[in-house]
């Protein structure tokens, strides 16, 4: 009996023993995850510890719990330098084999017990160049996404915002791109379930955040956020100057409206079934934009709009216009059977604008929008544009595209140079645009009247072919050339 017991141990052993080295194998085969994170605060600095097997489902945590929305963690784990973590307020500490190790300040304010309110409120707003940075402007497309209609309620006039919660806050603000942040926040009104405020606000787009007895607070119920480029998550208002309406189809379990505005996304902007119809308010840019309405996947023209524009299936799409009408003209070509107008304000679609024979030549009537515009004409197919000239800093056998400035909000000027032969303008607002711009001769100085959203911009000055920055300028910066960019805020107090 003593034997059996003995063996009977010894096998019981053995078994623990497989036990622990399996699970150790199995620990050290990668079965067992990791956190793909780690937060804390060293020296004043709040650390972010990034594994590079980090998951999706973790990402999204991260993003969660402490507001980190619009940061490009993929793009830096597959390769990242200083220079595009600073453009999101971080710095790089150290890139490891497993790990990316970012930092940022912490300012003391508020309460501070916790990381995650140490890294929420790690960056201050200032009203200065930050309203509206690079790629973010007033006239971009956009609509209110909500988790209760009641956080965002629109009108003709601007908006009611309602922040729930904080009954026991003292002071109670909202500061955004409407106020200059902290400079003139408004105060908002106690309700029985929070706070809220009416703002008279044009139709656009806006950053905001709330400030509870000085401390920083999105609007959680706004499911609409961004980076502003400099570290800092904002909510984002869309204050509309269209609604978006189709009467009927009641069976409808979705319906989405799609077009120019949004890269025809079939699924990006949800209508709200209200009563018979299905109603979207949107913030619309400045021009002509094109859509069609997809019920269940099934698209289809506006049936409450009569103005259409041909598209590339030799069907027509519905259209709604915002701005000023401005008349292309195209003279002579009096034999040709068709010309088309092609632009940088209808996305280059060559299917699109049919002109009209008038007087001599061809028209059209279109609604461009306000902006830096570029375009030229097929004739029976064959392109029609501007001949280049000698002094051209492009040479070209082709014929340049025509150039037409809609809106001009801003004017250029470089001194000097009065033995040039031609000086153009080229910068962010005109995409660089090799041929530039062409600057008109006034007494010793050229200038150039241009179309300027608000915001940062950068630019450059071509004179007979070499490319100069505005020596006027103190502001500048590098480009991936090497060289310099005139650098220009725009629109910002």
């Amino acid at each position: 009996m003593e034997v059996i017991i003995n063996i009977y141990i010894k096998l019981m052993r053995r078994a623990y023993l497989m036990f622990f080295l399996f699970i150790g194998a199995f620990c050290l085969s990668g079965f067992v995850q990791l956190p793909g994170y780690k937060v804390s605060i060293e020296d004043g600095k709040v650390i972010l510890s990034i594994s590079r097997r980090i998951t999706d489902r973790e990402i999204k945590e991260l993003e969660s719990k402490y507001e980190l929305y619009g940061l490009p963690f993929k793009s830096w784990l597959n390769g990242t330098t200083a220079q595009e973590c600073l453009k999101y307020g971080w710095n790089l500490e150290s890139e490891k084999e497993d790990w990316l190790v970012l930092s940022r300040t912490v300012e003391s304010i508020g309460d501070l017990s916790v990381v995650e309110k140490k890294l929420l409120l790690a960056k201050g707003h200032e009203s200065g160049e930050d309203l509206f940075p690079l790629g973010v402007f007033r006239n971009e497309f956009g609509f209110n996404s909500v988790r209760q209609y009641s956080a965002v309620v629109t009108t003709g006039k601007g908006a009611t915002l309602f922040l729930e919660g904080y009954k026991n806050a003292a002071d109670v603000r909202i500061a955004g791109s409407f106020t200059q942040w902290e400079k003139n926040a408004l105060p908002m009104k106690s309700s029985a379930e929070g706070w809220y405020i009416d703002l008279t606000i044009a139709p656009g787009k806006y950053f905001y955040k709330f400030l509870v007895d000085g401390n920083w607070v999105l609007h959680k119920d706004n499911l609409n956020k961004e980076n502003d480029g400099k570290g800092n998550i904002n909510s984002v208002l869309y204050v509309p100057n269209h609604v978006f309406r189709l009467d009927g189809f009641q069976k409808a379990s979705r319906v989405f409206v799609a077009g120019s505005f949004n890269g025809w996304s079939s699924s990006n902007a949800a209508m709200r079934k209200i009563n018979h119809s299905w109603e979207l308010p949107v913030f619309l840019p400045e021009g002509t934009q094109t859509y069609r309405f997809v019920a269940d996947g099934n698209w289809m023209e506006d049936p409450a709009n009569k103005n259409k524009l041909r598209n590339e299936y030799g069907e027509f799409n519905s259209c709604v216009s915002i701005g000023k009408p401005y008349v292309f003209r195209l003279d002579g070509f009096q034999n040709a059977k068709q010309v088309i107008l092609v632009g940088s304000f209808n996305g280059w679609r060559d299917h699109e604008l049919f002109l009209e024979p008038r007087n001599n030549g061809w028209e059209i009537t279109y609604v461009p929008g306000s902006g830096n515009h570029e375009y030229y004409y097929l004739v029976d197919g064959f392109r029609v544009g501007r001949k280049p000239s000698d002094a051209e800093p492009v040479k070209s056998s082709e014929p340049l595209n025509f150039q037409e400035v809609v809106g001009g909000n801003y004017t250029f000027i470089l001194k000097g140079y009065k033995n040039a032969r031609c000086v153009y303008l080229s910068g962010s607002f005109n995409n660089w645009s090799e041929s530039g711009f062409p600057m008109k001769r006034v007494n010793d100085e050229w200038q150039m009247k241009m179309y300027l959203p608000a915001g940062k911009q950068t630019y450059k000055f071509i004179v007979d072919g070499k490319w100069i920055i505005d020596p006027a300028n103190k502001l500048w910066e590098g480009n991936e050339h090497h060289t310099k960019n005139s650098v220009l805020w725009f629109g910002v107090d």
